[in-house]
């Protein structure tokens, strides 16, 4: 009667039994919500499904829905003002010229030298630039809500959870 399922998927070598679920379901589990919030651009997307089909096939009736973890205000600000100098630095690249011209600014010799290979430095400010983004904008996030409370936090511990502490939160939260 112990029916397992598997999801040898990625780095999870867990299985998830059936039973951990039969009293839970006897008893109205359908009711919870679990919510995930993922790092989106860690490719966090991928560990939600997985523990979402987990989840589901030893209990159908939960209601499981995922998101992207925001990104911190303050983050916010600095990918902001960094995309600006991002794109004025891109924007001297190709109109310097004519705007040190409009202006009867004559350029300085390393200004000379820098515009010599303008399509190289191009590549290095818009690739570097966005990998710095990037890295900006990584909260690193797997949190996961029962009905609204935090049940498991990467941000806290440091690692994704396994599907059996979900279910065993879930269980929980039922008695």
């Amino acid at each position: 009667m112990n029916q397992e399922s598997d999801i040898n998927k990625g780095n999870q070598n867990e299985t998830i039994t059936k039973n951990r679920f039969d009293s839970a379901t006897s008893k109205g589990q359908n009711s919870h919500k679990l919510k995930v919030l993922y790092c989106g651009s860690w490719g966090y997307e991928g560990a939600y499904q997985q523990l979402s089909q987990a989840l589901k096939r030893v209990n159908p009736d939960l209601t499981i829905e995922g998101g992207i973890y925001p990104v911190p205000p303050e983050k916010k600000k600095k990918v902001i003002y960094f995309r600006i100098i991002q794109f004025a630095f891109i924007f001297m690249l190709f109109a310097g010229d004519w705007i040190l011209h409009q202006l009867e600014i004559t350029p300085p010799q390393i200004y000379k030298q820098i515009m010599g290979n303008k399509v190289v430095l191009f590549m290095i400010v818009f690739v570097v630039g966005n990998n710095l983004l990037s890295a900006m904008t990584t909260t690193g996030a797997f949190e996961v809500y029962l009905d609204g409370n935090k049940i498991f936090s990467k941000l806290d511990k440091g690692r994704a959870p396994q599907p059996t502490e979900i279910l065993d939160a879930i269980n929980a939260k039922k008695d």
